[in-house]
């Protein structure tokens, strides 16, 4: 993504982050400033980290530029004031949680830097009552660059431990980390977050066709204008991978989508559930937050149900997944006991799939006890609603409530798109219901509507992840155990190809397809193999798949090649 201009405000900004700390970059010439945030103390902003760039010549300046690597995360500046160039890095080590600027100018840069208030060193308090800290470190690199690093650090201790609450503490712990990466120099830094950032930003390409090389203000242009490039679909949906891995966005979010695509994460999750203390009945009670907390912790559950269903591990089931279900499982029914039925059919149907959920783990562990016993009766007392519940299953995206009735694939489910007030919140759940709706047209046009909504740097916090989960289904769906393939092309995507999609039972894709037609899809199976239902266009093929190998199927699903994989 590039702009041929400074951002002028926070929504032109381009986000930045190590997964500790985010930051905002603005680009300006004469100074670079970073936003700094972080979603764990609850403040926004933290505060900001400014550097001064004192080029040895004076001029004009010329031939400026800033753009930001979705694969790599550098975020970068590159300008010449009169004859001399000059060129900014800002790059983000998740391992270590620092953030390094490095100033280059042939014949030698200097750099000043400081943080709001002034000084090298900057500390605070949370929302939350935990402490939290900054320090700077400014280094010569001797090969006419200077760099700034930035480490970012709080008293948080653990989910289960009370976090530090000495500011002094995280000033001194912030200070050594700086200090010591400072002294290693930039290249090994640079080195170091790039390794970083390839573990967790997964290797998943998609292109449509031939990449259009267009400013963003240029392919905004075009969007006002009714076009929508595929190449800014593309980017879009390395985006909200980005957003997701460098924390610019609280990762709780991800639970709102079906994320086919994206890298999953449940930690921050199962943080906030292991949080409450004492039995669900009894916290619930005193802090008169019954349904939203059941509500919240239904949603919680069917994420971290759908993490282990796209990418299965028993012991991950047994150790993190299944503490978490059964907990609101309890909580569920004692909700019920004591109000005789749900409320309305959302809350029956958050209930239903994490009973369902419960009644499946229990088959798979081998679990059992008076508590299934009491899940087992309520799921069969619950009402079975009599449609899917539109917005809110679409939301959801589990496979019960993912199935859209042979009825709706051609007489779309409007009820799933939200109107009036409810589609100002409603992110990028519209594109999501059109393309579970097999309807790709109306997809694209709900995907061009959301797009124009969002700021000149098109990143919108939450909507970007649900943007890139939306594509994705448009591309690969597996909600009904079956995996399908091009659910929802629409005729503006023509060509392209993907891979590293994966689906449901850890199974990855990778495809190709022209006019608008499947070429091949390439079915990488799971470590112990197994039957895998493909399906394309109304056909569909039982694959039988061997362990570690990959599958070639042709436009007609018929297998032209199997080799093993690497």
């Amino acid at each position: 993504m590039w702009f041929d201009t400074p951002a002028r405000a926070a929504g032109e900004a381009l986000p930045v982050g190590t997964g500790r700390v985010s930051a905002l970059c603005f680009g300006a010439v004469e100074e670079e400033r970073l936003e700094l945030s972080n979603m764990d103390t609850q403040v926004e902003p933290l505060g900001d980290l400014t550097v001064a760039v004192h080029a040895p010549h004076g001029g004009p300046v010329e031939d400026y530029g800033r753009q930001l690597d979705l694969r790599s995360g550098i975020h970068t500046v590159d300008y010449r004031i009169g004859r001399t160039p000059v060129r900014r890095e800002v790059v983000c080590d998740g391992r270590s949680g620092v953030i390094g600027i490095r100033v280059w100018a042939e014949g030698g840069a200097r750099a000043t830097a400081w943080l709001t208030g002034g000084g090298t060193e900057l500390a605070g308090v949370g929302a939350d009552g935990t402490p939290y800290a900054m320090a700077i470190a400014l280094h010569d690199e001797g090969d006419h660059s200077v760099c700034v690093y930035l480490a970012f650090r709080t008293g948080d201790r653990g989910p289960l431990a009370e976090p530090d609450r000495d500011p002094d503490r995280c000033v001194r712990q912030a200070r050594a980390v700086v200090d010591k990466v400072a002294g290693r120099g930039w290249k090994r830094f640079r080195a170091a977050a790039l390794r970083a950032r390839r573990l967790e930003f997964e290797d998943i390409r998609l292109r449509f066709g031939r990449a259009a090389r267009l400013t963003v203000d240029q392919f905004l242009a075009r969007v006002s204008a009714g076009d929508v490039p595929p190449t800014l679909v593309a980017k879009l949906f390395h985006l909200g991978r980005h957003v997701s891995v460098t924390k610019a966005v609280d990762r709780t979010w991800l639970g709102s989508s079906s994320h086919t695509a994206l890298p999953e994460y449940h930690e921050s999750l199962v943080r906030f559930v292991e949080r409450f203390g004492d039995t669900p009945e009894g916290a619930a009670r005193r802090d008169g937050t019954w349904l939203d907390r059941l509500v919240a912790d239904a949603r919680l559950s069917t994420y971290l149900w759908e993490h282990n269903a796209f990418r299965p591990n028993r012991h991950r089931l047994g150790t993190v997944v299944w503490p978490v279900v059964v907990r609101t499982a309890e909580l569920g029914c004692a909700w019920l006991d004591e109000r005789h039925g749900p409320a309305d059919h959302r809350v029956g149907a958050l209930l239903r799939q994490v009973f369902t959920q419960v009644v499946e783990a229990s088959k798979i562990l081998g679990a059992s006890g008076p508590v299934i016993t009491r899940v087992r009766d309520h799921l069969k007392r619950l009402p079975i609603p009599p449609r899917p519940s539109a917005l809110h299953d679409v939301r959801s995206g589990t496979a019960e409530s993912c199935l859209v009735p042979a009825g709706l694939r051609s007489a779309t489910p409007e009820s799933a798109v939200p109107t009036g007030e409810d589609r100002s919140v409603s992110g990028a759940s519209p594109v999501t219901a059109w393309a579970r709706s097999g309807d790709g047209e109306r997809a694209h046009a709900a995907l061009a509507e959301v797009i124009a909504g969002l700021p000149p740097a098109l990143h919108g916090g939450r909507v970007n992840i649900e943007l890139t989960a939306a594509i994705a289904e448009m591309l690969l769906q597996s909600h009904t155990g079956d995996v399908e393939v091009l659910p929802a092309l629409p005729r503006q995507w023509p060509e392209g190809l993907v891979s590293g999609l994966l689906a449901r039972g850890g199974v990855t894709i990778d495809m190709v397809w022209k006019d608008s037609m499947l070429r091949h899809v390439v079915v990488q199976a799971p470590a112990d193999g197994g039957e895998i239902r493909i399906r394309y266009q109304g056909r569909t093929r039982v694959l039988r798949t061997m362990p570690w190998h990959r599958h070639v199927l042709d436009s007609g699903l018929i297998q032209v090649a199997a080799f093993r994989r690497l």
